[in-house]
């Protein structure tokens, strides 16, 4: 993961400009998700310390670069609600540029806000049905409560107050469905994406 990133800012960092000033540091979520907010792509380290492995090399690349927005993180509280557990560089897209891009056009969206008690649990649930459909369903995460993510919602007719929520959208068809209210459980969930592979559901939208 190291070697792809720094590739990728070195790579930019060579046709662009110098920028003089250090990447900027997120010390809570609200700065944390603002940031991640403000451009299509954004790159964040995540490090425990200046003298964490790749630390030198992320600041250093950052600073040669304008094209890619880059910053650092080191505040533990952030990483818990990123769900980051060891330093790492990640990079940020905005859901719209993944779904409708993606080879697999079929997505099951598990659409939940971040940071709520069913955010984790749901998270690792879908997680672990989500090999079962490899090649059939993209299965992707929306944080309800970022406001990048409120057209996605809307897509679905939702708001952030409404989740957690479970949908399926079609790109070949351009059609949409939700998992009726109630428990979202393993069982649910994999009849949901069961039924809609067999062409059973129901035209919601």
């Amino acid at each position: 993961m190291f070697t792809l990133l720094f590739s990728l800012l070195l790579s930019l960092a060579l046709a662009t400009d110098t920028v003089d000033s250090d990447p900027p540091r997120l010390g809570d979520l609200k700065a944390a998700e603002a940031f991640i907010d403000s451009a299509e792509v954004v790159v964040v380290g995540f490090f425990e310390s200046e003298e964490s492995r790749g630390y030198k090399e992320m600041v250093d690349a950052a600073k040669r670069v304008d094209m890619v927005p880059a910053a650092i993180c080191m505040e533990k509280e952030v990483w818990a609600e990123l769900s980051i557990s060891s330093d790492t560089i990640a990079i940020f897209r905005k859901t719209a540029v993944g779904l409708f891009n993606s080879e697999v056009k079929a997505h099951l969206l598990l659409l939940v806000n971040r940071g709520t008690k069913e955010f984790t649990e749901l998270k690792e649930q879908l997680a672990a049905l989500a090999p079962e459909f490899t090649g059939k369903l993209l299965f992707v995460l929306i944080n309800g409560a970022l406001k990048s993510n409120f057209r996605s919602l809307g897509y679905f007719g939702l708001k952030s107050g409404d989740l957690p929520r479970v949908g399926i959208y079609d790109g070949q068809s351009d059609m949409k469905w939700l998992l009726p209210q109630g428990d979202i459980s393993s069982e649910r969930v994999r009849g949901f994406c069961q039924a809609f592979l067999k062409g059973e559901l129901k035209v919601m939208f």
